[in-house]
């Protein structure tokens, strides 16, 4: 069942798109901050989907992260690749976020840092190696005077 209220005059053909599959949606969180959404006013503004759903028809798969190297200096670009596979029978999009979390930080750091992002377009079947890069400076820390800090980390890296 679809319900929908003042769409205008393509949205029968683009609900059928989607519902159809001819469109192939990439979902995104809602923003509390849009001052104009469509929402209810009873509700809280919060997506009914986890962060990175996607609310695609396709499934993507990733496969063989790997790091240009181990160890690192502050001056350093970090290079990491990973292979996006599209396992289903339609294109689609995918965006792959890569996130560092410092295991032996002095101070409190977050348990997910966004580092880098790519958007890769998939055909059918594909699958492509996505290079994500970030500056090795990027994962310097706070110490207590809340100032930049390297040193000695232990990280680990994912992607999304």
């Amino acid at each position: 069942m679809v319900a929908s209220w003042f769409l205008g005059d393509m949205a029968g053909h683009a609900i059928t798109d989607m519902l159809t599959g001819r469109f192939n949606p990439t979902g995104q969180p809602a923003d509390p901050d849009e001052p104009f959404p469509s929402k209810y006013i009873d509700l809280p503004v919060e997506p009914l989907f986890p962060f990175g759903y996607g609310l695609s028809y396709a499934k993507v798969s990733l496969r063989n992260f790997c790091a240009a190297q181990k160890e690192f200096y502050r001056q350093d670009q970090i290079d990491l690749k990973i292979d996006v596979i599209n396992e289903s029978g339609i294109a689609t999009e995918e965006t792959i976020f890569l996130f560092a979390h410092d295991l032996a930080s002095s101070s409190g750091r977050p348990l997910l840092e966004l580092k880098s992002w790519a958007k890769v377009a998939l055909a059918s079947r594909e699958t492509r190696t996505v290079a994500l890069a970030t500056p090795a400076e990027w994962l310097c820390g706070l110490d207590e005077n809340f100032e930049l800090c390297w040193g000695p980390a232990n990280l680990i890296f994912w992607s999304a």
